[in-house]
């Protein structure tokens, strides 16, 4: 009994670790994006395209890892049910 509660706690203290990794993984993509953006002025519109590249780079390397894992062909990369 005693060890299933020290299972439960070291298992709530791994996922209160992976939490506190994620936000700090967020707050410093918030700092690379406004503090280090470059010298272009920072618009609206520079936020979104930083948005979507930030998504495609997330959604590259998901394909890359998926490929490397699972076993994808390089030509099935699309995200698409067509994808050849």
């Amino acid at each position: 009994m005693a060890l299933e509660k020290e299972i439960k706690d070291i298992l709530a203290w791994m996922g209160m670790l992976v939490l506190a990794m994620q936000r700090t993984e967020e707050i410093v993509d918030l700092v690379l994006t406004f503090v280090f953006q470059g010298k272009e002025k920072l618009t609206l519109e520079v936020l979104e395209r930083l948005e979507r590249e930030a998504r495609a780079r997330t959604l590259g390397r998901l394909m890359k890892q998926m490929r490397d894992r699972v076993g994808i062909y390089p030509n099935r990369t699309k995200l698409s049910p067509r994808a050849t």
